[in-house]
């Protein structure tokens, strides 16, 4: 996952009884003041994430 797609999750984007994260949204940064979060705009962005236990 990128930066902005990890900073850009919210607790729903996270399923807990399937352990997947679903990745919806990005955190933009717009002349280093302005924070977006904005749905990402591409089907091949758009994804899923195994959850992991900690080793």
């Amino acid at each position: 996952m990128r930066r902005g797609e990890i900073f850009g999750l919210r607790w729903k984007d996270i399923d807990f009884e399937r352990k997947r994260i679903y990745v919806e949204h990005s955190l933009y940064y717009i002349a280093g003041e302005v924070i977006v979060l904005q749905q990402i705009k591409t089907r091949v962005g758009k994804g899923t994430s195994p959850l992991q236990k900690k080793m």
